[in-house]
């Protein structure tokens, strides 16, 4: 791969290591949660094959969850 950029390659290409992620369910769906910070969750990625679990708002990713609701 070549990537033109002023960049260093630091910046671009960031340490992922000290990443946390968490399987959990919501709305009885797996979810893949990553930590954001001490109380805040991500939500990157479902698993389902209920297709209305893509539409549904409440699991779409991106959405921030606070750690009380995550569950395990």
């Amino acid at each position: 791969m070549i990537l033109y950029t002023p960049l260093s390659p630091q910046v671009i290409f960031k340490d992922h290591s000290s990443r946390v992620f968490r399987w959990t369910r919501i709305k009885g769906v797996p979810a893949l949660l990553e930590q954001e910070g001490k109380e805040r969750w991500v939500l990157v990625e479902i698993h389902s094959v209920n297709l209305s679990d893509y539409l549904d708002p409440q699991l779409q990713p991106g959405r921030i969850l606070k750690s009380s609701e995550v569950y395990e």
